[in-house]
Order: structure tokens, then sequence, then C-alpha cells
């Protein structure tokens, strides 16, 4: 979390330069120009989270210390895509999902506008409930499809699609005796040839409208 760092003392220098140029001015209103100066800093501190001034000119050589470079969370998976990649930070029953891009020299920190969600679809499939959400990286043909399909607990689970993407899931039981798994799959260029199957009873098809099981 060394960027974390950095950040406080980079805007903590500035913030006490302000306050010695508001000390020394000869305005009337000093107690004022304070109140400003910390509400100033405080909205380039959060500037430069959503826009991290670092991917200017910094790349990480992996995904890891990208990460770590701003967060503390243990990384439960990485799951690669081509321009891009999904950390995973799981822990208990909560779920920390940072997008990374990745440049031909390295990855950078996430920004604001690094994806955006597609949508999020309700297929009905034939051995249990499923919820898909869908996600593009801004720039890039890279899509990632996160799903929770729940089931009965005897029920298997078999995950795959027809471009022979990499996926990773987690199974958790549920009080009421059912299994949920919760899948994350990275996608290159999503079209609306895309089938996704779960088991060997539904096939997931990607089209204008949505996802459609049948």
């Amino acid at each position: 979390m060394v960027g974390a760092s950095i950040r406080f003392l980079v805007f903590g220098a500035i913030f006490v330069a302000l306050l010695v140029l508001v000390r020394k001015s000869k305005w009337v209103h000093k107690k004022w120009m304070t109140i400003l100066s910390a509400i100033l800093v405080l909205v380039l501190w959060s500037v430069s989270t959503m826009f991290p001034p670092e991917n200017l000119f910094l790349t990480f050589p992996t995904a890891r210390s990208a990460y770590y470079y701003m967060n503390m969370d243990h990384i439960t998976d990485v799951l690669e895509g081509d321009e891009s990649c999904l950390i995973l930070s799981i822990k208990g029953s909560t779920t920390g999902m940072e997008f990374l891009p990745k440049k031909s020299s390295g990855y950078q920190l996430s920004n604001l506008t690094t994806e955006r969600r597609i949508g999020s679809y309700y297929p009905s499939t034939k051995s249990g409930g499923c919820f898909i959400t869908i996600y593009q990286i801004n720039h890039t043909d890279d899509y990632y499809i996160l799903g929770d399909w729940r089931t009965e607990k005897n029920n298997k689970f078999e995950l795959s699609d027809n471009q022979n993407s990499e996926f990773l899931f987690y199974s958790t039981e549920i009080p009421d005796g059912t299994i949920s798994y919760s899948f994350y799959m990275s996608v290159n260029n999503l079209t609306e040839d895309y089938e996704l199957y779960l088991n060997e009873d539904t096939t997931i098809s990607f089209s204008k409208n949505g996802l459609e099981a049948k």
C-alpha cells in the first residue's frame, strides 16, 4: 500500500504549504481560506483516486504489484485477459474485485473509466437459478462474465464456452441446503455467436437483447 502512503505525504505537504501561505498572507478571512484549502486538498485527493496520476509515468511488472501498490487486502486469484486482468479478494462472504488495465510495458492502476458494465441478466436454467453480469474493459476487446448459480446440494457444476475461455469458480453452502457457485470468466471479443455452457443441459447465448438460456 505504498501508493496511499505516498499520496498522504504529498497531499499533506500541499496542505501544509497552503496553511503557511494563508498565515503569511494579508487576507482578512484567514479562517475561511484555511477551510477552503482543506476542501481543495480533499478534492485533489479524491480526483487522484479516480484518475491515478501514476498511470501517466508508471507501470508495474505484475498484476499483484499493481494491486498492492494501493491495497492491503489479500489476493485470492488473478484472472488474466488479453489487455487487462481481474483481481479477486475473497474473505468469507465478501468479494472484492478490481480490474487493472495492461499495457505492453506492464500493468497500470484501476481508474474510474477502466471498465463499464454491459448489463445484468437472470437467465432461467433447467437446474438452478442464475445471475450474470457482464463487464467490458474500455477501449479493448476484453470482457468479463461474472455469475452466481444456485442449485441443489447434490447437483454437479460444469462450466465452459465456445471460446475455451479461462474461468475461476468458488462454491458456498447456503443454510437452506443449496449450493451457490460464483464464477468469473475472461472472454475475448464477445460477439453474438458467443455461447456459455452450464452443465450439460443449459446453453446461455449472447445477443443484442442480453443473455438467453436454452
